[in-house]
């Protein structure tokens, strides 16, 4: 894994979990394929930053009152790949339910960019803390 990939990841973490959107965006190829898990709020396909920052983040936060994803291992894979292992805590915003969901996400990057996500997790724990039911109770407190 080069440390341009490694750096582009990890400043991705740090800036989602700030809502800093102008360097998130600075991090993002203009092509960049932005692959959600079917179920997740919003989830899909998205290509470019204009799909991804303007459409996917909105419709998504939109069910949350609080989400961050909780960083709990970095891999190094072939070339320009990475994956990240964590967890999602939050609460949704509809219900109050808090969460605490793994995930892998799968990232590519080139010349430092972020060119690819594809995001995995089990999204039937999530839709039911939306819906209100079986929620996982988080380890960490979220506002």
């Amino acid at each position: 894994m080069s440390n341009a990939a490694l750096t582009a990841v990890k400043a991705w973490y740090s800036a989602i979990s700030e809502r800093d959107w102008t360097t998130l965006r600075s991090l993002v190829d203009p092509e960049m394929e932005f692959v959600v898990a079917d179920g997740f709020p919003a989830g899909g396909r998205y290509v470019g930053p204009e799909q991804i920052f303007d459409t996917f983040f909105p419709a998504s936060f939109a069910s949350w009152s609080a989400i961050l994803p909780e960083v709990d291992e970095i891999f190094a894979v072939a070339g320009e790949n990475v994956v990240v292992r964590g967890r999602y805590v939050g609460r949704t915003k509809v219900t109050d339910t808090p969460f605490d969901v793994p995930f892998a996400h799968l990232w590519r990057a080139r010349d430092g960019k972020l060119v690819g996500l594809r995001q995995y997790i089990d999204t039937a724990v999530l839709r039911d803390a939306i819906e209100g039911r079986a929620a996982v109770m988080p380890t960490k407190t979220v506002p």
